[in-house]
């Protein structure tokens, strides 16, 4: 192999490394990724994504045999996987929290588009009881907050289970 030749990474003689980027995690992103970091951490590295990281990884899918590049895929994909599936699930039913309310139905009755999350809008008529004036009815800001603290704690960064885990309207 070519790569028998080329010595070490360049990447291994660098104290230290790490690589972030946001989304999915991808072997394309990844690679994308290490390009960036070698030109960063060693930009007189004479190859580029590809070869570095089959020499990064030399022994690890063989003892002393540096991987096909479809070894290495295999490697940082599985390698993503692996962190997504380890990565904390927040539980469908804690999305609502209606079922733990006494609205058992609350869920499926969302997702077939009856809930009052899918009718309610904001208005200052007279529709409250008790009707205060100039008071708006149905404030979303109030009524809708759980949809915002869930984004904002959970989705942004985390993983939601699937709601077909709780509602049987996907079946």
């Amino acid at each position: 192999s070519i790569l028998s030749t080329m010595g070490n990474a360049c990447l291994s003689t660098v104290e230290s490394y790490s690589m972030y980027y946001e989304g999915r995690c991808t072997y394309t992103d990844f690679l994308t990724r290490l390009d960036l970091e070698i030109q960063r951490e060693a930009p007189d590295c004479p190859w580029g994504a590809v070869a570095e990281l089959r020499l990064l990884l030399n022994g690890t899918v063989t003892p002393g045999v540096v991987p096909s590049e479809d070894e290495a895929k295999s490697h940082i994909e599985d390698a993503c996987q692996a962190a997504l599936d380890a990565q904390p699930q927040f539980g469908w039913g804690d999305v609502t929290k209606k079922a733990a309310r006494g609205e058992p139905l609350f869920d499926s009755i969302y997702y077939d588009g009856g809930s009052i999350w899918n009718e309610q809008y904001e208005t200052l008529k007279d529709n409250r009881v008790p009707y205060v004036d100039g008071k708006p009815a149905n404030v979303l800001k109030h009524d809708g907050s759980r949809i915002d603290d869930v984004y904002e704690a959970y989705a942004q960064e985390g993983k939601i289970e699937y709601a077909d885990s709780v509602v049987d309207n996907f079946a």
